[in-house]
C-alpha cells in the first residue's frame, strides 16, 4: 500500500512537472521584489473591467507582502459582461461593483476607484478625457510602478483592454519629461509562448481573438513574478467575480477542481514586459 501510494505520488509530482515546463518559461527572470526609490512605495493598476485585476493579482499579494500601498483604476462597472445567470442584466453593473471591491478587500487594495464609462464602448470616449482622468489618478496616488494590459493586443484582443493601454502609455509617455514625475516602471501584462498555446487550445474566446500572426500577438515577457505562496488569495479574489463564473471555467478550467497549493504550482507565475517609456 505504501509503495502504490509513493508511486501515484511519484507520478502525480512528475506530471505538474512536465505540465509546468510546457506552460512557463524558465528564461524569464523570477523577480521577488519590485525596486522602489520612495517611500512610501506605491503602485497603480489600470484596467477597464472588474475582474481583470486578477491577471496580477498574485504580484499584488506580493507588493503588499513588501509593504506597497497597492491602488485599482477601473473604468467601467463592466455592466455588459455575463451575469452567469445569477442576476438580472439591469443590475449587473452594481453587482459587479460590488464583487470588485471584494476581491480588492482579499488582495489588500488600499484605494478601489470604479467609474461609468460604457463597458465594451471606451471607443465611443473622448481620447483626451480619459487620458485626462488617468493622469489625474497617477497625480493622486504617486505610484513608482503601474500595471495594464499590452497596447497591442489586450491580452486577447477586446477594445476596452487595448484602448486602456494605449492611454495610459500616451499618458505616461508625455509627463514622463517632468521632475516631479512619479512613474519609474510601467508593466504590460503578458503571458509566455507556453501559456498561450495552451489558451488557444482551451479558450475559444482566446481563440476567436487572438491574432493569427504571432508577431502581432502579446509582447515577450522580461520579467515573473512567483506566485505559489499567495495563490489563495488570487483563487479568492477570483471567486469573488462569482457573476464571472463562466468566463474563468474558460480561461482557468482547472482552478476549481484542484487545491491552490497545487493549482498554483503549475501557474506559478505572473508574467510581465517591462516598457521603456522614455523611448516610446
Amino acid at each position: 500500500m505504501i509503495l502504490l501510494l509513493a508511486i501515484l505520488l511519484l507520478v502525480l509530482v512528475s506530471g505538474i512537472l512536465a505540465l509546468r515546463r510546457y506552460l512557463q518559461d524558465a528564461r524569464i527572470p523570477i523577480i521577488s521584489n519590485f525596486e522602489f526609490e520612495k517611500t512610501p512605495r506605491r503602485a497603480l493598476l489600470i484596467f477597464p473591467h472588474p475582474d481583470d485585476e486578477i491577471i496580477a493579482a498574485g504580484t499584488v499579494r506580493s507588493l503588499v507582502e513588501q509593504g506597497a500601498q497597492v491602488s485599482l483604476l477601473c473604468l467601467t462597472e463592466g455592466d455588459q459582461g455575463d451575469t452567469g445567470g445569477l442576476v438580472d442584466a439591469k443590475d449587473l453593473g452594481s453587482t459587479r461593483r460590488a464583487e470588485l471591491a471584494c476581491s480588492a478587500q482579499i488582495l489588500g487594495i488600499d484605494q478601489l476607484d470604479i467609474f461609468q464609462y460604457p463597458d465594451h464602448g471606451l471607443a465611443e470616449i473622448d481620447a483626451d478625457e480619459l487620458k485626462d482622468l488617468i493622469w489625474r489618478k497617477i497625480e493622486q496616488y504617486q505610484p513608482e510602478l503601474v500595471f495594464t494590459y499590452d497596447d497591442a493586443i489586450g491580452l486577447y484582443g477586446h477594445p476596452d483592454h487595448i484602448l486602456t493601454s494605449r492611454y495610459v502609455l500616451e499618458v505616461v509617455h508625455t509627463h514622463c519629461k517632468h521632475p516631479n514625475f512619479s512613474v519609474k516602471h510601467l508593466y504590460f501584462a503578458t503571458l509566455p509562448q507556453g501559456m498561450i498555446r495552451a489558451a488557444l487550445s482551451i479558450s475559444e474566446m482566446f481563440r476567436e481573438c487572438y491574432p493569427a500572426n504571432p508577431a502581432a500577438g502579446l509582447p515577450t515577457p522580461t520579467l515573473a513574478v512567483r506566485v505559489t505562496r499567495f495563490g489563495s488569495f488570487k483563487k479568492q479574489a477570483m471567486l469573488a467575480h462569482r457573476t464571472q463564473w463562466r468566463t474563468f471555467d474558460e480561461i482557468q478550467p482547472l482552478c476549481q477542481l484542484l487545491p491552490p497549493a497545487l493549482y498554483y504550482r503549475i501557474f506559478d507565475r505572473e508574467y510581465f514586459s517591462e516598457v521603456d517609456f522614455q523611448r516610446s
